[in-house]
């Protein structure tokens, strides 16, 4: 009795060491901590229906239609019905080509078994979809010489996008894959959208702000608020970026050469442009940042 009452505190001791080391192991691990985006659902995909298929035909269709039209009348819409303040005519036939490819490359890639019927592809293709077939009509009433409907349908064709990146914001993308073939066409066509839509409203102006440059930088600088709020949206859309400053950097370029322009509104787009693509930047570093503290097991400063 007498021994057994002499180990008694020895494994009391023990006892007490065990739980001071499960202690610092559980206080080592990371801990569970909220995303500042929605997390990726690993959920397996719904049971295909027909309406999937009917949706994904639809979405192939309006990506053709939009390919026929910008082969077709792409480079007239520019001479026809943009503004010489916000000109990026050298490059927009080719821009208007790599959005309708990026389209086909979009509505291809929801044909694939583990897409057709993915929650994503359903919340955001019906946008997608009117995306692409509205831009299309809009470029066809450029082209005849119709610059007010073209810029309805344009602004439609915006709005259209701006609602599918939402959807995709709150179905974040699960792979590499569906970043690239399927969020990142959206996100070029709602970024050149948005530029494009402000090159269309310059003309239909009033006659004295249709041709005033601080009237130019203002619709630019609006255009600018939106493509800076979806661009560091999600963990940074960078295609959003790419699509408006790409042409947003070729109008200030082509300004600095236009020598009855002034030099500020030029420097004016160059600013613009740099603050949206460093709005898509600041929100990866966020993120990664983020990430980084979780995994250490650090509070999320966000």
């Amino acid at each position: 009795m007498s021994g057994e009452r002499e180990q008694n505190p020895e494994q009391s001791n023990l006892a007490e060491l065990v739980e001071q080391a499960r202690d610092a192991i559980l206080a080592g691990r990371p801990r569970a901590v909220p995303l500042p985006y929605a997390a990726p659902d690993r959920r397996a995909n719904p049971a295909p229906e027909p309406v999937d298929t009917y949706r994904q035909a639809t979405a192939v269709g309006a990506a053709l239609l939009l390919l026929i039209t910008v082969l077709a009348f792409g480079p007239q819409a520019q001479q026809r019905t943009g503004s010489d303040l916000l000109n990026d005519a050298t490059i927009q036939p080719w821009l208007l080509v790599l959005l309708a490819v990026a389209a086909l490359a979009h509505a291809g890639f929801g044909w694939l078994s583990a897409q057709r019927s993915a929650r994503r592809q359903r919340a955001a293709t019906p946008y997608a979809i009117a995306t692409w077939a509205l831009l299309a009509v809009a470029l066809t009433f450029a082209a005849a010489f119709l610059p007010l409907p073209a810029t309805g349908f344009a602004v439609c064709a915006t709005i259209s996008a701006l609602l599918a990146i939402r959807q995709l914001n709150r179905h974040t993308a699960r792979s590499w894959n569906e970043r690239v073939l399927c969020d990142a066409p959206l996100g070029l066509a709602a970024g050149y959208l948005l530029f494009l839509t402000a090159q269309w409203i310059l003309p239909i102006l009033p006659e004295p702000l249709s041709e005033n440059a601080w009237a130019a930088l203002g619709v630019v600088f609006l255009a600018s608020l939106v493509a800076t709020s979806i661009a560091h949206s999600e963990r940074g859309r960078h295609s959003v970026a790419l699509g408006f400053t790409l042409p947003l950097l070729l109008a200030a370029v082509m300004v600095f050469l236009d020598h009855s322009a002034g030099w500020w509104l030029g420097l004016g787009y160059g600013l613009l442009a740099i603050v949206v693509a460093l709005s898509a930047e600041n929100r990866r570093y966020q993120i990664n940042h983020a990430e980084h503290r979780a995994l250490r097991g650090e509070e999320l400063d966000f």
